[in-house]
């Protein structure tokens, strides 16, 4: 049986070739200097970190409030017709009644639903 041939790049293992770290000496040293931080420097770090977040929430919508007011603005602009700009005016009256229509006609059907069958006698 013939031996492996191993490669400059690769340590010997087991008769097979184990992939080399290729570190030079300029790219170990960032390495060190993180792990010789002290406890405090790690600490006073992550704190900074935390209140920079927090500075940025507080002066941004967070997630849920943005979102909200999206969907209110989408409703509203559903319900008064902004879609169909630069259409005749009769047109733009027609789908606003006929979308609040729609609309108090979903309202008087849960109405209706819920009396038939869920409030008790």
């Amino acid at each position: 049986m013939q031996e492996p041939q191993v490669l400059a790049g690769t340590l010997p293992h087991q008769a097979c070739g184990v992939n080399r770290l290729a570190v030079e000496q300029g790219v170990a040293a960032p390495y060190v200097a993180d792990m010789t931080q002290s406890q405090h420097e790690k600490d006073e770090a992550q704190r900074r970190e935390a209140l920079a977040t927090l500075d940025k929430l507080r002066d941004g919508e967070s997630v849920v409030s943005s979102a909200l007011a999206r969907t209110a603005r989408r409703a509203s602009d559903h319900f008064a017709a902004k879609d169909a700009k630069g259409e005749d005016a009769v047109e733009v009256w027609g789908r606003r009644i006929g979308r609040g229509l729609s609309l108090a006609g979903l309202i008087g059907l849960v109405i209706y639903f819920y009396f038939t069958y869920f409030a008790k006698p």
